[in-house]
């Protein structure tokens, strides 16, 4: 019994110092927080005393702030800055967002101000210059005004003058404008007379040219027959044609004296009366292929009558290995618009390898001479028109002059028709000429009223050195087989 209960003290006692261990060991960490609290209270004491001196502090330099930039002390913050945006907006604008602050706004305002002060200053200058330059203007245009009411003055009074002075000259040159109408009409009426009488003198030398010129026609087919001339003789023939193609093949070239642009009357195999209306159409020359070679183009054909191989050719401005000598006389007039066509017909001739000896033109002036080279005397229109000059030609060619011209032109027509009845030149017209030459200009004609069936024909087997007697001896001959 005793035992059990000194058991229960022991236990007791053990139990009783482990709780005053645990208590002791509590107390020490409890006075430990407790120093460690005290001093983070002095600690803490120390910064909120230094925190509320920087606060005052703060509260001063803003209190302070707000005085410099005027706002009372009350002012809030958001207001101020509400206030400051207003204010760079107004009045700094266009200032660089960095510099937008009211210490740097006074220069900036500054700048601006003396910016604007020497603008207005410079435009009172140039006000006041342009003041002066208005009143000296003024002052010039008054002194202006002031001559020209003194020159008008002066004018009126010379105006007066030459009005009345103008008046008399008018009625004297009315009169005198009268009595020239009255003289020129006399003078167109004296013209109209002498043209007629020249008319009637010129028809009547046309009549025995006309019939001069049929028996010098004769006379000369019988003489150039007599000397193997080239009338009544052709110039070469057609060796074959392509009426598809409008192209032909001729039996003459280069050694014959052929050039391009060359154009041949066609007539039919062994026509010897080369006259115009015996012709069945009209070649080109367009390329010379060879001695006795050469390629031409249709420029006009009778559908009735087809060009054929072995049909002759004839032209009055080309001969085999010479130059063929021409004369000019009249008017030249092509187309029937009454202009000159003289340049164009001395280009047919020249392209077909003609000269021209001599020449009368239509009003009258003669150049060069035949000779017993020249060929054929062209002659075209020999009326002379007086009834074309204006009022000017007559004034400026009195009666004599006039006379001088027409007596001039039909002196020099008779003189070069002596001359080719001298040497015995075959007098042609225009016309003729045109169409020996097979000239149609750029259009291909056909007979109306026939159908062309013509098919591309082939070249004549017949051996063309068997020649009949119109064509002269050449060499070498266009041979059987030859082909183009």
């Amino acid at each position: 019994m005793a035992t059990r209960e000194n058991q229960g003290l022991q236990i007791g006692l053990i139990v009783c110092v482990l709780v005053i261990v645990v208590l002791m060991v509590l107390f020490f960490f409890a006075q430990k927080a407790k120093e460690e609290a005290a001093v983070e209270k002095v600690q803490m004491q120390d910064r909120l005393n230094t925190a509320e001196a920087g606060t005052r502090r703060a509260n001063d330099d803003l209190t302070k702030m707000k005085a410099m930039i005027g706002y009372p002390q009350e002012a809030e913050l958001k207001d101020i800055e509400t206030q400051h945006k207003t204010d760079m907006t107004m009045f700094a604008e266009n200032w660089p967002e960095e510099n937008r602050n009211y210490r740097e706004l006074p220069g900036y305002l500054i700048g601006r101000l003396m910016d604007s002060s020497k603008s207005v200053r410079d435009t009172q200058v140039q006000v006041e210059r342009m003041r002066n330059e208005r009143d000296k203007a003024r002052a010039e245009e008054e002194q202006a005004t002031t001559q020209y009411e003194d020159k008008s003055a002066e004018t009126a009074e010379e105006m007066a003058v030459r009005s009345e002075t103008f008046k008399e000259d008018r009625q004297r040159m009315t009169r005198e404008n009268q009595k020239y109408a009255t003289d020129v009409q006399k003078e167109r009426k004296e013209r109209q007379r002498v043209e007629d009488e020249k008319n009637v003198e010129i028809a009547k030398n046309e009549d025995d040219i006309r019939n001069l010129d049929t028996t010098n026609k004769k006379l000369q087919t019988d003489i150039d027959l007599l000397k193997n001339e080239k009338i009544g003789i052709a110039d070469g023939n057609v060796a074959w044609v392509n009426h598809r193609e409008r192209l032909a093949y001729l039996d003459v070239g280069s050694e014959d004296g052929l050039r391009p642009l060359v154009t041949f009357s066609v007539f039919d195999r062994g026509e010897k009366n080369f006259q115009p209306e015996r012709k069945k159409g009209a070649l080109e020359v367009i390329q010379v292929l060879g001695a006795h070679r050469a390629l031409a183009r249709i420029l006009e054909i009778d559908a009735s009558r087809v060009i054929l191989p072995r049909d002759v050719l004839y032209s009055t401005a080309w001969d085999r290995g010479r130059q063929l000598h021409f004369a000019l006389a009249g008017k030249m007039d092509i187309d029937g618009d009454d202009k000159t066509d003289r340049e164009m017909i001395r280009e047919i001739i020249s392209m077909n390898g003609g000269v021209i000896d001599a020449e009368v033109d239509e009003d009258g002036n003669q150049t060069g001479e035949l000779s017993f080279e020249t060929r054929f005397l062209i002659i075209g229109d020999t009326t002379i028109r007086l009834s074309e000059w204006t009022p000017d030609d007559f004034e400026e060619n009195d009666d004599d002059s006039t006379n001088a011209v027409a007596n001039a032109f039909a002196g020099n027509l008779s003189e070069i028709i002596g001359q080719a009845q001298q040497y015995s030149v075959q007098r042609i017209s225009m016309e003729e000429f045109l169409d020996l030459m097979g000239w149609q200009g750029s259009v291909t004609t056909k007979r109306l009223g026939v159908i062309d069936r013509t098919q591309e024909i082939k070249p004549s087997t017949e051996d063309f050195t068997n020649e009949s007697e119109e064509f002269r001896e050449r060499s070498p001959a266009l041979l059987e087989g030859d082909s183009f």
